[in-house]
């Protein structure tokens, strides 16, 4: 098995840099548009929230197994983001960047759609010397 080089210029490199680092003010930017927004006084009903409450009523009574859970499930998305991004900044191809730019739009799309209440008596960051991608920063109590 041989293993291929890809070799990216200079001049493309730096500009791959240069638009990775506005996409992500853009995604900052707009994460702190969403943590200013006021969520709403009550909850919300989903079905999904329903078939999942057993899980839900577990993790609020663990709060280390929530923590771990948190902590391996933001990891693994950082490492998916992380290799996405860098297979747009060294390899050949834009897709691995249109896909991280189209799931962070369709997700802010959707958090500004949806506004949920902070949860009671529960402050997923409270490890705030972890910084975590998926944690959502808008729910600060």
């Amino acid at each position: 098995m041989t293993s291929v080089a890809i070799h990216v210029p200079r001049r493309t490199l730096l500009f791959r840099l240069l638009v990775s680092g506005i996409i992500l003010a853009l995604w900052f930017w707009t994460q702190s548009l969403l943590g200013e927004r006021t969520p709403p006084a009550s909850g919300i009903g989903d079905a999904l929230h329903n078939l999942t409450a057993s899980l839900n009523s577990y993790f609020a009574r663990n709060s280390g197994t929530a923590d771990a859970l948190l902590i391996t499930s933001s990891a693994l998305i950082d490492a998916l983001g992380l290799f996405l991004l860098g297979s747009w900044l060294f390899g050949a191809s834009v897709r691995p960047f249109l896909g991280l730019v189209m799931l962070m739009l369709l997700r802010q799309l959707l958090q500004a759609l949806c506004s949920l209440p902070v949860p009671r008596g529960r402050n997923d960051l409270a490890l705030s010397g972890i910084p975590l991608a998926s944690g959502d920063l808008s729910c600060r109590q």
